[in-house]
């Protein structure tokens, strides 16, 4: 569960932060697969790099709310809320769930569910 906190707390800090960026890339495995809410899937570190800083060079600034529930070995759901800003400076806020599967501390597959 500490890395999908994690995976939150770095979110906010990436928009700013190259740093942050690349710690919250580390946190996957490098063949992980991510199921975004757009439809799109990203498999491995050639895809979910450029995936990450294409999102978060959209924004000046993020600031998430989650809470996460273990739902079987190492898969966990996170509700989350989020405010933001983009670089246009028109602010947004988004709610949704993570699912997440853990491996060796490791995030294996992520599949962000939007609520519309």
């Amino acid at each position: 569960m500490k890395t999908f906190n994690n995976y939150f707390y770095l979110s906010d800090l990436a928009v700013q932060d190259k740093n942050s960026l690349q710690k919250l890339c580390q946190l996957f495995d490098p063949e992980a697969v991510i199921e975004a809410n757009d439809g799109h899937t990203y498999i491995g570190d050639k895809e979910i790099i450029p995936f990450f800083k294409s999102f978060f060079s959209r924004n000046l600034a993020t600031r998430h709310l989650w809470d996460i529930q273990s739902i079987d070995d190492g898969v966990f759901q996170a509700n989350w809320a989020v405010v933001g800003q983009r670089k246009s400076g028109d602010y947004f806020t988004l709610t949704g769930r993570d699912i997440a599967t853990i491996k060796n501390n490791k995030i294996i597959k992520l599949k962000i569910i939007g609520d519309q």
